[in-house]
């Protein structure tokens, strides 16, 4: 039987259709018990290609029942025409074509145009998990596919068997359209329930830590709780299914395995510790996992060093972090170079950030250097290092791995090598590794830290004069820090332990966690330092305050609209004030040597708002941040006075005289507004350094009281 909507041109073609689709040249694009080829026919006195889908015999059972419901080939093309009606991508349908025999079907062909601008959704995985690697990029394709299958879903078609393979991107000059194949499973239904939809949106291969994001994406707001638990529930359904598949095929599936084993790594899905995406829009990692999957992940080599090593040296801990705690905030101290500042060096903004340097005087800068950047960024940033030391900034490097550091060894040595030549002896010192405790970083076990150890014993013997930093963890997950200690390399020295410590992103420096505020969590870092016998320095290479209503630039938010509005942050002017709060307490409290603020351009973070890329805007924080440096770049600190509380609530007060003689001070509090009764001066200036009149109380704003007088 063929289909009766084709032409008489078109019908004396198909009836040679088994014929052509026998013959040894025709074009195969997926073999299987349900072959896909392509084929030549005329069409309206055109030579067309035609893509057709030929499908196997089946039991008896199965053609009684297609007999009433209609064949694959028919339900295809039935399909086709409901998505095309609806103005869903699926390639036109032409006809279908059967061959009954009695009640056994012999044959059956499902005709469609074959599309030749196009390419597979699996395909496209393949290239970004190993190539691009741009979240960007991910979100691009995941959007694609989301909008379609919604589109699809809101039409009355449910796919049932709407995997990777079975999308295609269709290709234009300025855009890429959703187009699904394989319909044969697909049923025509009135009205999809939630379950209907998430059940086949289930059988999608994407990352995890992705999955919040396309259902969203997917429902155009915020995923409902309804969705993501039915999503969760077909998934685990499922992957059990599919994880069984070698016990219920075993002879298939090891087939398939070894033909998998002979392919390149690049046309198979990596593992998912293996894949590595950059966020661009927030200049760091992306978590592909969530956080079930990476629990699930993650080797107990991971767990047994940090147990081992804290327990080993968790009573000296103890006795040196009473012993440092009970000397904070009592020495005098200067405060030169106490600060620093990092940029991103790019060819279209680095002049601008010059320009905004110069301002600043000779302040330390540091500059990232990323394992996964592109050749000509790697010159780029190293030639605006150059320029960044001639103009007398004392600059310091930090080596970012990816997850290829470790799987690819040889090219992080090489990526080591080249980012130091020429510059190396000029550096104030260089961090090997960054957050190496969050494995969406690349790092998920010691022994893989000790990988990206090995390079920096030749560059220690190569370059006797660098210094060394590390290790250049993350927050405040101290065992992990304490363990990887233990495997930095024995024949380099440790300049310092240095490491990123945000605190609470979301409140003041000030409010404890566990006990544990801003000066207790300096405190212990400068306490495993000492323990370690490698090094008793501290630096912080990383902090800064999320913004609020900053979208996907903000760098605890999701990176698409629909769930980037409300995760917090903070205002502008809290930002200014924490970030002065933060540093003043850093380095009056004597536990940290300087603080490199993270960064000077930002949409999201930064102390310049970058949003219009022509015309920057400073935030108050910028001219907080300079101020601070201004007025502490000769200062010596002479006193502190601090709460003595739980709560950490009350006066800070820091009093500091400047290589003129000049006596000031900060002042701020943290809770109610507290009494500056008893303090005398000349001037009083805001924290962007605005003359005001002395008020009696002070609040959360520092400000600075000039000319102090008995």
């Amino acid at each position: 039987m063929i289909s009766h909507e084709v032409t008489a041109s078109l019908t004396e073609q198909l009836t040679r259709l088994p014929e052509i689709v026998r013959d040894e040249h025709t074009k195969v694009i997926a073999e299987g018990r349900n072959r896909s080829l392509c084929i030549e026919l005329e069409i309206d006195g055109v030579k067309t290609q035609v893509l057709v889908k030929c499908f196997g015999r089946q039991s008896l059972r199965n053609d009684l029942r297609d007999a009433i419901r209609g064949s694959k080939a028919e339900r295809s093309f039935r399909a086709a025409h409901h998505l095309r009606e609806h103005s869903v991508g699926t390639p036109a349908p032409l006809a279908f074509v059967e061959h009954w025999n009695g009640r056994r079907l012999e044959e059956s062909y499902y005709l469609s145009l074959f599309l030749d601008s196009s390419i597979g959704f699996g395909d496209r995985m393949l290239h970004l998990y190993h190539k691009d690697r741009e979240c960007e990029a991910f979100i691009e394709s995941l959007r694609i596919v989301a909008l379609g299958a919604k589109k699809m879903h809101d039409s009355g078609f449910v796919h049932n068997d709407l995997g990777n393979q079975n999308i295609l991107f269709a290709r234009t000059r300025h855009t890429e359209t959703f187009f699904t194949i394989d319909l044969n499973r697909g049923r025509i239904v009135a009205n999809l329930s939630v379950s209907a939809r998430a059940k086949d949106l289930s059988r999608l291969k994407i990352p995890s830590g992705m999955i919040q994001m396309f259902l969203s994406m997917y429902w155009g707001e915020p995923a409902p709780k309804e969705l993501q638990q039915w999503f969760a529930r077909h998934k685990r359904l499922f992957d059990l299914h599919a994880s069984s598949r070698r016990w219920r095929h075993p002879i298939r599936e090891a087939r398939i395995a070894r033909e998998q084993e002979n392919q390149p790594a690049d046309t198979r899905y990596p593992d998912p510790r293996d894949v590595w995406v950059w966020d661009s829009k927030t200049n760091q990692a992306f978590g592909s996992m969530d956080r079930k999957h990476r629990l699930k992940n993650y080797p107990s080599s991971r767990y047994l060093p940090m147990l081992r090593e804290t327990l080993a040296v968790g009573p000296d801990i103890y006795k040196e972090y009473r012993r440092i705690t009970a000397g904070i905030f009592k020495q005098p101290l200067s405060m030169s170079d106490s600060v620093g500042l990092s940029i991103e060096p790019h060819p279209t903004t680095f002049p601008g950030k010059l320009e905004l340097l110069a301002e600043l005087g000779p302040i330390p800068m540091l500059i990232r250097l990323h394992h996964h950047m592109p050749a000509e960024d790697l010159v780029y940033r190293k030639k605006a290092i150059t320029t960044l030391l001639e103009r007398g900034h004392p600059v310091a490097v930090s080596l970012l791995q990816s997850r290829d550091a470790v799987l690819d060894p040889d090219s992080w040595a090489s990526f080591v090598d080249i980012a130091m030549t020429d510059i190396a002896e000029r550096l104030d010192f260089v961090e090997v590794g960054h957050a190496i405790n969050r494995v969406k970083w690349g790092i998920w076990s010691f022994d893989e830290l000790e990988t990206l150890y090995q390079p920096i014993r030749k560059l220690a013997k190569l370059y006797p004069t660098l210094r060394f930093t590390g290790p250049a963890g993350i927050d405040f997950e101290y065992p992990f820090i304490i363990a990887a200690l233990k495997r930095w390399p024995q024949q380099v020295p440790l300049h310092a332990l240095t490491h990123h410590l945000y605190v609470d992103r979301r409140g003041a420096p000030e409010n404890p966690q566990n006990s544990f505020a801003t000066v207790e969590k300096f405190a212990l870092a400068r306490t495993i330092a000492h323990v370690s016998g490698k090094t008793s320095g501290v630096i912080i290479t990383g902090v800064n305050w999320p913004l609020a209503d900053a979208g996907p630039w903000s760098p605890i938010a999701q990176p698409i609209a629909e769930l980037s509005s409300d995760v917090g942050g903070v205002s502008e002017s809290v930002y200014s004030d924490y970030m002065l709060r933060y540093l003043c307490l850093a380095r009056t409290s004597g536990l940290v040597d300087r603080v490199y603020w993270w960064q000077l351009v930002s949409r999201g973070y930064g102390l310049i708002d970058d949003t219009d890329a022509d015309k920057w805007r400073p935030r108050q924080a910028w001219f907080a941040f300079k101020h601070f440096n201004a007025l502490m770049s000769d200062s010596r600190l002479l006193t502190s006075e601090v709460p003595d509380n739980a709560e950490n609530q009350g006066l800070y007060c820091m009093k500091f005289e400047r290589d003129g003689g000049e006596l000031f001070a900060i002042a701020w509090s943290h809770g109610e507004p507290a009494s500056l009764a008893g303090i005398k001066c000349d001037l009083v200036t805001d924290s962007c350094g605005q003359q005001i009149t002395q008020p009696e109380m002070v609040a959360g704003s520092p400000i600075y009281l000039h000319h102090l007088r008995n």
